[in-house]
């Protein structure tokens, strides 16, 4: 995308959201910071009625991309943004969780410091990194959609002396990561 064009839609875009209030929560961001993604500049919004849509359009033929801003987040270190919402089954979260309700994604996570202070600040059984745990060479084991259930895996995975960590994706599905050697050794068994 021209600079010039990305400069005509902030314009457009502060001159809609002084017309028409509703467009208060567009916001135009400088890419993404999704695996998958092409890091091209994206408006964020609401789309739904008249003005938006007519708006998105006008975005659109300008080489911005659109999105639904029920479904990203801003990374608050790069101000890219994140899905915050699963675009399928095998989606996982490219990003960390603050206590706030803050983003900081997968990029900006690994190489600040508050990705070790994160790590050494936590109890081994509640991480929020399922990208780490996959390059340290764990395997998620189980999963479950009711928190009881997560329990149950962990008394029996510390009866087998496996070290593991859990996860939760989307506020929904507790996944359950286990080490790689010490998992394969009790299936062999």
């Amino acid at each position: 995308m021209k600079e010039r064009n990305l400069q005509r839609a902030i314009s457009i875009l502060e001159s809609a959201k002084e017309l028409h209030p509703s467009l208060a929560d567009m916001c135009i961001h400088a890419g993404y910071a999704e695996p998958g993604y092409d890091d091209c500049a994206v408006v964020v919004g609401n789309w739904n009625g008249r003005y938006a849509s007519r708006l998105g359009n006008i975005f659109e033929k300008l080489g911005l991309e659109i999105e639904w801003s029920d479904e990203w987040g801003e990374c608050e270190d790069c101000y890219k943004i994140v899905r915050t919402e699963p675009s399928g089954f095998y989606w996982t979260p490219a990003y960390f969780l603050g206590e706030s309700g803050t983003f900081v994604c997968k990029s900006c996570f690994n190489g600040s410091m508050s990705s070790i202070l994160f790590k050494e600040a936590c109890d081994h059984k509640e991480v929020y990194i399922p990208w780490e745990l996959e390059e340290e060479d764990f395997v998620c084991v189980a999963g479950t959609r009711v928190p009881e259930g997560v329990e149950e895996v962990y008394q029996l995975l510390d009866d087998l002396g496996i070290r593991y960590y859990f996860t939760q994706r989307s506020g929904e599905v507790y996944l359950i990561w286990a080490d790689a050697d010490e998992w394969a050794s009790v299936e062999t068994d």
